[in-house]
């Protein structure tokens, strides 16, 4: 069986490093931190688009460019998602460079509405608002303390990356279903399956058992990857609309190389879809995408 890292939920607190580990941990941080104090009066609150002056970003946004920058590419610019990455650490562990979120809308599906990175001293600094933009903001103010949600440690996790497992065979087995397996209820016997089924059905096949077949949970499992490091058996995950978050029943394709990946898609409300081949320049697909996870 293949052997694959989660890294979802509260799973643990964050692991201790040695001296030298720390030590380049701490490095990595204020290197963060001087990006992030740097981007104050060069971006400011809106979507996404680094191309323009000033740049435009959300709390997401604003947490993903400032990581990018310094080698580490968390992913996605989704900060429900990014509160998944990395390790749990409690409140009163926090150290500079963790990612601390919020959630000031609690009747909703989402886990977190602001994410922030951990200053120092109680401090975080934020793409805060639209009225605001970067700011650093006290962990005791009243919104911070009324809302705070979790935190979690992610630049040992990308310091010290995990060794991926050759995919060959998932992506074998998910190809010799094209033209053969067919969109419906998951079925095994007659190889009907929706979208998150069938990456289920596939990865169980070669030995990988996912543990949901829900495209939500499967989209917080292993580790983000960024679409230009893409390797065969990814599993790449789209929003049914421009912008959106990822649903239960959300596409999942598995990545096979060259920027296609396979799917079990529905389109034909009268004979459905299958297993197909479907591109990322496709705009139908690039307009959708999300993140994509290696689970191997």
């Amino acid at each position: 069986m293949f052997a694959f890292l989660l890294l979802i939920g509260n799973a643990g607190p964050a692991a201790a490093l040695t001296q030298d580990q720390q030590r380049l941990v701490d490095e990595k941080a204020d290197a963060i931190l001087t990006t992030a104090k740097d981007l104050i009066g060069q971006a400011v609150y809106g979507y996404y688009n680094v191309n323009v002056t000033p740049m435009r970003m959300g709390c997401g946004g604003y947490v993903y460019y400032v990581f990018l920058q310094n080698g580490i590419d968390l992913g996605t610019l989704n900060n429900n998602i990014q509160s998944e990455l990395g390790e749990y650490v409690a409140k009163n562990d926090l150290q500079k460079g963790d990612l601390v979120f919020f959630d000031a809308n609690k009747t909703d599906q989402n886990p977190t509405t602001h994410v922030g990175i951990y200053y120092g001293n109680n401090k975080i600094i934020h793409m805060a608002s639209e009225e605001l933009d970067i700011v650093i903001s006290d962990l005791s103010g009243s919104y911070y303390t009324k809302n705070y949600y979790t935190a979690r440690r992610v630049i040992p996790t990308y310091l010290l990356p995990q060794n991926s497992t050759p995919a060959g065979s998932i992506v074998e087995t998910a190809e010799s279903l094209m033209g053969i397996a067919k969109y419906g209820s998951y079925n095994e016997t007659k190889l009907t399956f929706n979208s998150p089924e069938f990456v289920y059905y596939v990865c169980k096949e070669n030995g990988v058992d996912l543990g949901t077949k829900y495209s939500n949970q499967q989209a917080r499992l292993g580790q983000p990857v960024s679409k230009d490091k893409l390797q065969p058996g990814d599993l790449l995950f789209f929003a049914i609309t421009p912008g959106g978050n990822i649903t239960s029943r959300s596409l999942v394709g598995i990545y096979s190389g060259s920027n296609e990946f396979v799917v079990c898609s529905y389109i034909n409300p009268k004979t459905g879809e299958g297993v197909v081949k479907g591109n990322l320049s496709d705009a139908k697909y690039s307009s959708k995408f999300v993140t994509a996870r290696r689970v191997l």
